[in-house]
């Protein structure tokens, strides 16, 4: 029982293997719109579930959860800044954009030992 993204992967899932892309069809049933409404369903036993490692990796490192197909990567997901210009940048957007780099760094912590 996969349960699914309403916004993504809620019919396949992508992942990439040997450095070749597969993508897997899915069902179950729930689906949800928010990746902490999955987690939880997930921690309850109600199936299995492609998971941000930020949201999961806790639970894996505690051993409430299992990283499922360890030899296959999920696509990547990219978060990206859309913005006027940036001159006359205003400081709080700067601040934000700062705070992104930080938070979401291309090796994060929360991706050791998964």
């Amino acid at each position: 029982n996969c349960l699914t993204h309403s916004y993504f992967g809620k019919s396949l899932w992508h992942f990439e293997e040997d450095g070749e892309p597969v993508s897997v069809p899915v069902q179950g049933n729930i689906s949800a719109n928010e990746a902490s409404t999955l987690l939880r369903a997930t921690l309850a036993g109600a199936g299995v579930a492609m998971l941000p490692t930020y949201q999961a990796g806790v639970h894996v490192h505690a051993g409430e959860l299992v990283r499922l197909l360890p030899n296959a990567e999920p696509r990547q997901m990219n978060i990206y800044a859309v913005y006027a210009s940036r001159k006359h940048m205003p400081a709080a957007l700067r601040s934000m954009l700062d705070f992104l780099v930080q938070r979401f760094p291309e090796h994060p912590e929360w991706d050791v030992g998964l």
